[in-house]
């Protein structure tokens, strides 16, 4: 399990060289480099990454950047036949669009609160109890919690609010409002995605995209408030190392004091590889959803309107004993609908189309620029769960559309 790792360390740092902070190719690279390779550390008892696992991993990492790369080049054609120009957002528009987007927000979480609270009290909606998040699971709050749609499109807007127009102070304090709200969505991974998509935003709309020093310096900060909400966020809900599985498996994570803060992050970043090598090995088995798994919301549509579509469950199966764990990385909603031949085009597709996206944000194309900084959580959550058709973030997408245009 050396030479993996070693493949996407050299894409990665080919990336940084080659291309500039924030571009596609580059966020793929580097989280797919840094949880392979802490998958290859083995400082928890994960079985043995197969052959083929690894090639669809490097494959359609390979497939992804050349995809990006593609993207870019057929968008450049698309926007020469426009006459292209770059052209600064419209400050007015994108003002007015934060601020109805922003209300909307408030909005629609006081809504959820005011049902969360009268449902199971104060305290669990403030602290996102067990009995709050198996609701939220459920569909208890099905429409509610939907208010999770604008909270990401307005942190977006927001933050590029706060990059060009002026009380950018009062700007980037409506961001954070924006960003805390999705607290209460029970997610805690959700704060991060909105703090990622704000701060891509905000890069994006500067005269200027940022120096690889402050890239790398933005990249800390964010793994910083992700340490930060994984960690102090679980000890309020109760999930803590010594409250989980990690707690009773006697490895170096557990048994060395100076370790012990990072088990759980390390356990984040890991597992999701380790487990989808288990699903390719069993992928020959397993039932084919035939899209369903990347458009599961889509499916569920259908199957309410009397469509025999395949059903698949929006919280996965966890994998076994010592270690149950149920993400399998943004390669598994392919390998389920197709099987292991569809991983890498799919990969493929996904970076044309952001290839494309990020082409028109550099050309500082309003629109695309925050599509782009939207979808960014996608990328950076490529390694641990498919988010590139996550409804939260094509709902954020649609509401940013429809307020721009």
């Amino acid at each position: 399990m050396t030479f993996l790792p070693l493949v996407l360390v050299v894409i990665a740092c080919a990336t940084m060289v080659a291309l500039p902070p924030l571009h596609p190719a580059q966020l793929w690279a580097i989280v797919w480099a840094l949880a392979v390779g802490a998958y290859a550390l083995r400082l928890l008892p994960y079985a043995n990454l197969g052959t083929r696992a690894q090639l669809l991993i490097g494959g359609a990492s390979l497939g992804f950047v050349g995809g990006t790369l593609t993207g870019e080049r057929l968008g450049r054609r698309v926007l020469s036949r426009f006459r292209a120009h770059r052209q600064a957002p419209r400050e007015t528009d994108i003002r007015l669009a934060a601020m109805i987007v922003l209300a909307a927000t408030l909005l629609g979480l006081s809504g959820f609160l005011v049902q969360a609270v009268r449902a199971y009290g104060l305290r669990a909606a403030l602290v996102s109890s067990p009995a709050v998040r198996l609701a939220v699971h459920t569909g208890t709050f099905h429409i509610t919690i939907k208010y999770i749609y604008a909270a990401v499109a307005a942190s977006a807007l927001c933050g590029a609010c706060a990059a060009i127009g002026p009380h950018r102070r009062r700007w980037a304090l409506a961001t954070g409002v924006a960003v805390v709200s999705t607290y209460f969505a029970t997610g805690r991974a959700t704060v991060v995605l909105a703090t990622v998509a704000a701060l891509s935003a905000y890069a994006l709309a500067r005269p200027r995209l940022p120096s690889m020093r402050s890239f790398i310096l933005g990249a800390s900060i964010v793994a910083t408030i992700a340490l930060g909400v994984f960690t102090l966020g679980g000890s309020l809900i109760g999930k803590t190392l010594n409250n989980g599985e990690l707690a009773g498996i006697n490895s170096a994570l557990v048994r060395h004091p100076l370790l012990r803060p990072v088990a759980l992050p390390y356990l984040y970043v890991s597992a999701p590889v380790a487990a989808f090598g288990l699903e390719v090995s069993l992928a020959d088995h397993l039932p084919h959803f035939y899209g369903c798994a990347s458009f599961g919301y889509v499916c569920s549509i259908l199957h309410h309107a009397g469509l025999h579509v395949p059903s698949f469950p929006e919280v996965r199966p966890f994998t076994a004993a010592p270690l149950p764990w149920n993400t399998y990385t943004s390669l598994e909603a392919p390998l389920l609908d197709g099987g292991a031949w569809m991983v890498i085009p799919a990969a493929a597709m996904a970076g044309i189309v952001l290839g494309a996206l990020w082409l028109a944000a550099r050309e500082r194309k309003l629109l695309a620029l925050l599509i782009y900084a939207v979808l960014v959580p996608s990328i950076m959550t490529a390694a641990g769960s498919n988010d590139f058709t996550a409804p939260f973030l094509l709902g954020a997408v649609l509401i940013v559309i429809s307020t721009v245009l």
